[in-house]
Formats: C-alpha cells, structure tokens, sequence
C-alpha cells in the first residue's frame, strides 16, 4: 500500500508541476523579459526627452537674427518672386539691366541623405528652383555682379551663361541660376 500510495504521490507531483509550476513559472520569466524591455525602452526615451529638451534649450539660446539669416541661406519654402528681386537688386547695383525673367517649374533636388552615413540618414530632401534671365551691361560690372550674387545669403548656382555683343562694351548675359529649398 505504501509502494501505490507513492507512486500516486509521485504522479501528482509531476502532474502539479508540468501542468501547474512549470507553465507559471514560464509565464512569470516570459513576464520579467518583457518588464526587462520595458525598462529598456523607457531608459531610451527618457535619455530622447533629454536630448530633445537639451537641444530646444540650445536652440532657444540661438539669435534671432541669425535664425532669420539661416531661413534665408535655405528657406522652407521657394519664393520665385523675392528671389528675382534680390537678384535684380544685385544687378541695379551694379549697372545691368535685367530682362526677360522665365521661371523653369521646381524639381527633386539632392536628399540630405544621399551624403550622410548610414545611421544619421534622414528623409528631408532639398528641392531647386531654376530661373533663367537676361543681364545687359559692360563686363566689368557683370563680374562684380557675380561676386555680389556669390556673396548674397542665399545658396545660387549658375549652371548657364552665355554672352553675346551688343554694342561696343555693352554685352548681353544670359544666365540659368538654381537656388534651394527645403522640402
């Protein structure tokens, strides 16, 4: 009696353990794993909260004024209209006329990404905006013109020239000229 009184003891022993003990046990390990990545994830997006409040506070700090002269290096968005008459103002200064102004449609321009590594890559991408004119003038004047428009804020890449006579001195400057934005 003592032999089956054992046996049935050590049956339900085992019974408890592999249908009772052992799945709870597996449930409280399968528990504490994920309380582990929790634990992790929130560390990660306290150390982000930091880096985000550390990074307002610096840009806070920053001058105004050279917020504005930065908005202006690369705007958020393209203003064919101003950026014609920033050029044209360059031109005024310098003795030229300007004419026949065309604006050629905006396009994909490079993404920021394409020169990053890989684990800083981001999606904002700059757009350019293309736009044709006419300079009339000495040349004299058009090569300080384009040291004037090579030192203006904004980013501007001549892409175009063609020059042809008009009357003695006076030559005709047609220009292509790219400037960015971001997307």
């Amino acid at each position: 009696m003592n032999i089956i009184l054992s046996i049935i003891a050590l049956a339900a022993s085992v019974w408890i353990f592999f249908g009772y003990i052992d799945p709870g046990y597996h449930a409280v390990k399968d528990l504490k794993n994920e309380k582990a990545s929790y634990e992790k994830s929130l560390a990660s997006a306290s150390e982000a909260e930091a880096l985000k409040t550390a990074l307002a506070r610096e840009f806070n700090s920053l001058d105004p004024s050279e917020l504005d002269k930065l908005d202006v290096l690369l705007p958020h968005s393209v203003d064919e209209v101003r950026f014609i008459i920033e050029v044209d103002a360059i031109a005024k200064a310098h003795n030229l006329s300007m004419t026949d102004t065309k604006v050629e449609a905006t396009n994909s321009g490079l993404s920021e990404s394409e020169n990053l590594p890989s684990q800083s890559k981001k999606s904002r991408t700059f757009k350019e905006t293309r736009v044709q004119f006419s300079l009339t003038g000495t040349y004299p004047n058009f090569v300080v013109f384009l040291k004037g428009l090579e030192k203006d804020l904004r980013v501007v890449d001549v892409y175009s020239l063609s020059v042809s006579p008009v009357l003695g001195t006076i030559y005709r400057y047609d220009l292509g000229v790219k400037t960015y934005w971001l997307e």
